[in-house]
């Protein structure tokens, strides 16, 4: 069953015998080695043996031999190094600097390096299953050497030796990781001039997605050592009894750039996400495919997800209504399409009405307290889909008023105590949707909406009875103020529209 697998030639048996006996023949005198098989008979000589070169390093007194080789077929094949005692391998691992793959010269032959190191201190510290060496990993006061420090000191020697096979795979690599930093994490490009050396130490191997790994474990060790920075330099300057400027500017000056860089990155990653978002808005309010606008809830899940509500330790990261206003991001609650009597902060509310967004402001815009027992600001946001309204019962601007009314029926803060909506109360309302259509026309002109600009950024009006300020704000305004407000930004982080 095996014949035709097995390998029978003289000249292969030979081979493999060299293979596996390598390490001995490289170190001590070649013997001969006549292998016969019937008429065919071959035999090794020292031309037989591949490609070498010796080398040498001292280490802590010790002396270490070093033969470089390269094989075409190993029995190992990969690119690995092999620890000797007495002219035989003990341990063998895989050189995790090089790439599992072959490697090739300048006349593309490939080929498979191999190192085997040598040491009288290997020789007299090998156990008796000769397994393993009697020696340290790590450097300590204890010991004289370590394993650590010795394969520290044979990736040298390796990569002076393959320093003209890898400057290629060196440059593909540091081509490659350019790319990624360029496609996919632009953010990170301080890592090209802020951690060169680092870099240099990814595997030559490495495929796109674990380039990605090291750079984001790059920079969150640089997050880490800039607050670390940061704090320990306020720190010095809050043990001094006098403040003294021109000297905090002159021993900060020389981490604050660095400083910088790293949090420009996670701010321009901020920028790329805001980005997104201004683009895939502009791409939902334009007719899709059969003609049609995109429905309400498709541009709705934008600016917030529906059927949720968010208290403020989770309400920065989770919505998008900084495209309305920045302000709105910093909501003690907001809730989005869930009826007011599951609005958290209502106080005996059975109402079943449903705004499209509402942020409750506890403190408001301001560090007011809530010593007066009243509401500071309520934000109701209502969306329509693009595109012209059809004609409804009830128009955007009685929707909202609806339900300021019901919100007026009371509420209370986190710690229980009762809050009413007094008059007190500012009302704010956003109606958030195209300005053209006949029905928004009708309702500006019969409630007495004033232009804003002639119009063209929408209307707006100030209801005295409520308290509450009314702003219809066509889609078209929301993505030109995204866009200009954020220009520069963009411009800085290398985002060009």
């Amino acid at each position: 069953d095996y014949r035709k697998a097995f390998r029978s030639k003289a000249s292969t048996l030979l081979g493999q015998i060299q293979n596996h006996f390598l390490s001995t023949l490289l170190f001590s005198k070649p013997p001969l080695i006549i292998v016969s098989d019937g008429l065919e008979t071959c035999q090794s000589s020292v031309e037989d043996l591949p490609s070498y070169e010796r080398d040498e390093f001292e280490l802590n007194d010790y002396s270490f031999s070093v033969i470089h080789v390269k094989l075409k077929t190993p029995e190992q094949r990969d690119n690995r190094v092999h620890f000797c005692a007495n002219g035989r391998v003990v341990k063998s691992e895989r050189i995790r600097d090089l790439p599992t793959s072959k490697l090739s010269d300048a006349q593309g032959t490939e080929f498979f390096y191999h190192v085997f190191v040598s040491s009288d201190v290997f020789d007299s510290r090998v156990n008796q299953e000769r397994t393993d060496f009697a020696i340290e990993d790590e450097p300590s006061f204890f010991s004289d050497v370590s394993m650590t420090e010795i394969k520290s000191r044979v990736s040298e020697r390796a990569s002076i030796f393959l320093d003209d096979f890898l400057s290629a795979m060196r440059e593909n690599r540091d081509s490659r990781i350019s790319k990624v930093i360029d496609t996919c994490l632009p953010e990170y490009k301080y890592l090209l001039e802020h951690d060169r050396e680092k870099l240099a130490q990814i595997s030559l191997s490495a495929d796109d997605s674990e380039i990605q790994r090291c750079l984001l474990g790059l920079h969150f060790a640089n997050q880490q050592s800039a607050r670390d920075t940061l704090k320990s330099v306020i720190q010095g300057v809050e043990e001094k009894s006098k403040y003294d400027g021109s000297e905090f500017i002159a021993s900060f000056e020389q981490d604050f750039e660095r400083i910088s860089q790293i949090n420009n990155a996670s701010l321009i990653s901020y920028l790329i996400y805001r980005k997104c978002i201004i683009d895939l808005l502009s791409s939902l309010l334009h007719r899709n495919e059969d003609g049609k606008f995109e429905r309400e809830s498709a541009v709705h899940e934008i600016f917030f997800p529906m059927g949720k509500d968010l208290d403020p330790s989770k309400s920065f990261i989770r919505q998008n209504l900084w495209l309305i206003d920045e302000r709105l991001t910093y909501a003690s609650y907001l809730a989005s399409d869930r009826p007011l009597s599951e609005h958290k902060y209502l106080f005996d509310s059975t109402d079943r009405s449903e705004p499209d967004i509402a942020c409750y402001f506890n403190l408001g815009y301001s560090s007011d307290s809530l010593e007066d027992e009243f509401l500071r600001e309520v934000v109701l946001v209502e969306f329509k889909r693009p595109g012209p309204l059809a004609e409804r019962k009830e128009d955007p601007y009685e929707q909202c008023i609806r339900y300021i009314d019901r919100i007026r029926e009371g509420l209370r803060n986190e710690q229980g105590k009762r809050v009413k909506a007094s008059e007190g109360t500012r009302f704010y309302c956003y109606i958030v949707c195209e300005i053209d259509g006949k029905l928004i026309q009708k309702m500006t002109r019969v409630y007495g909406f004033e232009p804003i600009f002639g119009g063209e950024e929408g209307y707006f009006k100030y209801n005295k009875e409520l308290g509450a300020h009314f702003e219809i704000v066509p889609f078209r305004k929301i993505l030109r103020a995204a866009r200009r407000n954020h220009r520069s930004f963009f411009e800085y982080a290398g985002l060009h529209e």
